[in-house]
């Protein structure tokens, strides 16, 4: 049951989480439309999932930057027209004020210190230029439903904090925008709706992410059972799983 993920296994896991953030990532290209001949810029980019939505710039010019050699390759073996470069969100490759808006997506939560990550942003971006977070999770206010699925929650937190990521980083979006010197700040939570009818990819995806980080922190049979009992609920109509996502943008 439980294996590796290959890059296509993330590239299915990213594009999940960009349909959950597609309606507040509209709703920002309509309020703060990308003029003729910007740069745009992705922190931690990944496969391409959100960069591949993008609205195209005339004359303008749209980057990508990730850790991972192999993610950024898979991105540009289907899609030349982003520039890729391989950097880290503490030390961006690219003189200050390059660009008009900088986003990540589900992202912040994986660095260490995404205060620095965020001063690196604003020295990137243009004079009131804008950075956009589009999706930052907040597992301390899970909640599932039947109240046997609530042990995934903190599966999920322990998991999340032993491989180094903040499980809580959603709540601190405000008071990190702040600490950078953001201006003109909004923040908010996604709006969740029932997901009883979740799509097929949608369960294998988180199944798929649940099985590899608890390898080893429950037998097998256990993970078939809460799985079992996930899709059974589901199929029932009883499920209620809730997570926070917040988003938010400022100014430089």
């Amino acid at each position: 049951m439980n294996h590796q993920l290959t890059v296509a296994d993330w590239d299915r896991r990213f594009r999940v989480q960009c349909r959950w953030s597609r309606e507040i990532r509209k709703y920002c290209q309509t309020k703060y439309p990308v003029s003729p001949f910007s740069k745009v810029l992705e922190i931690g980019c990944g496969t391409g999932a959100v960069l591949s939505e993008l609205d195209p710039i005339p004359g303008g010019m749209v980057v990508g930057v990730d850790l991972l050699f192999d993610r950024l390759k898979f991105f540009n073996d289907k899609n030349k027209s982003v520039s890729l470069l391989t950097g880290n969100a503490l030390d961006l490759p690219f003189i200050s004020g390059t660009f008009e808006q900088v986003f990540c997506h589900y992202f912040l939560l994986w660095i260490k210190e995404p205060k620095f990550a965020l001063l690196e942003i604003k020295r990137v971006l243009a004079d009131h230029g804008i950075f956009f977070i589009f999706s930052e999770p907040d597992y301390g206010g899970c909640i599932d439903y039947p109240t046997e699925l609530s042990r995934l929650k903190e599966m999920q937190i322990d998991s999340l904090i032993s491989q180094g990521a903040d499980p809580f980083l959603g709540r601190r979006i405000t008071s990190l925008l702040q600490d950078a010197g953001f201006r003109s700040i909004e923040t908010g939570l996604i709006p969740w709706a029932s997901r009883r009818n979740q799509l097929d990819d949608e369960f294998n995806s988180e199944w798929e992410m649940i099985e590899q980080d608890n390898a080893g922190r429950l037998s097998l049979d256990e993970l078939r059972d809460l799985k079992s009992l996930d899709r059974s609920s589901r199929e029932n109509h009883i499920r209620v799983e809730y997570i926070p996502v917040f988003y938010g943008w400022g100014t430089a």
